[in-house]
C-alpha cells in the first residue's frame, strides 16, 4: 500500500534516525532537501522543500510538502529526499498517491 501526499493540505515528510553507514552514528548535521516527482519523473512545480534537523532528536529531519501544489487525485508521485553529510550522500524515494485527507 502506498503512502499519501495530500491535496489541499500540507503533508509532513520525515526521515527518522538518519545514520552514517561508516560508523552507524546518528547524523544530526546533514543538509536535507526534498521534492515531488510525477509518474514521468518530472519535478512538480513548486514542490521543493527543505528538511531541517529536529533539535534534540537522534537523526530526525522534517519538512512539509505545501498544500498549494497542483496534483491529480489518484495519480502516483514519488517523494525524493536527498541528504548530504560531508562527502556522503543518501537518497530516499517514497512512492505516494495523491488524495484528499479524510474526515477522521
Amino acid at each position: 500500500m502506498s503512502q499519501a501526499v495530500y491535496m489541499d493540505s500540507d503533508t509532513m515528510v520525515r526521515w527518522d534516525a538518519m545514520r552514517r553507514f561508516t560508523d552507524n552514528d546518528f547524523v544530526n548535521t546533514a543538509t536535507v532537501n526534498g521534492l515531488l516527482e510525477d509518474a514521468s519523473g518530472d519535478t512538480v512545480d513548486g514542490s521543493a522543500f527543505s528538511m531541517p534537523y529536529t533539535s534534540g532528536s537522534s537523526g530526525r529531519y522534517q519538512g512539509v510538502i505545501v498544500d498549494t501544489l497542483s496534483l491529480t487525485e489518484g495519480a502516483r508521485y514519488t517523494i525524493v529526499i536527498t541528504a548530504f553529510s560531508g562527502t556522503l550522500k543518501a537518497v530516499r524515494r517514497v512512492p505516494v498517491i495523491a488524495q484528499f485527507r479524510g474526515a477522521s
